[in-house]
């Protein structure tokens, strides 16, 4: 085959090449997924790393992709949020919400009294003589001495 037959070929972002012309390591801040490089996280690579990240992360100075305000990534999670956040249910960090007592993996799973938690897993005001609330956000235990109407309120 003479030399005017050969065709260039698209090089994968990232990518450390054999002599057959495959991928078999990356550079950094890449890893290799045993196919291509790739960066947790990524939703469009560029040269240098990421260009764009899945929601919730952005792209930091070292083009990788990181939740904003977390303090220890895994892979593509957040596992801990820089003090004074949270982390929310879609996997953002979020700032503390004074009006939750505990906190789970997926955010607030309880909240003082008379709060109940909204669909983004923050503490939200809704009666202030209940005590607690269904998954649909209706009272389920009023205070002593009140009572539940028809509309789920005390």
């Amino acid at each position: 085959m003479s030399s005017l037959n050969k065709k260039c070929k698209v090089r994968e972002p990232g990518c450390q090449y054999d002599s057959n012309d495959k991928c078999y390591a990356c550079d950094s801040p890449f890893y290799f997924d045993g196919v291509r490089c790739e960066i947790y996280g990524c939703l469009e690579l560029s040269t240098k790393g990421c260009k764009q990240c899945y929601y919730p992360m952005e792209v930091t100075a070292g083009y990788l992709c990181s939740v904003v305000n977390c303090d220890r990534m895994n892979e593509d999670k957040c596992v801990a949020c820089k003090p004074g956040f949270q982390i929310a249910k879609d996997g953002s960090c979020q700032i503390e919400d004074a009006k939750c007592l505990v906190y789970g993996a997926q955010g607030c799973s309880k909240c003082v009294k008379g709060y109940r938690i909204d669909k983004n897993g923050i503490c939200q005001y809704a009666d202030e003589h209940c005590w607690d609330f269904s998954e649909q956000g209706h009272c389920t235990n009023c205070d002593r001495l009140y009572f539940l109407n028809q509309f789920n309120k005390c």
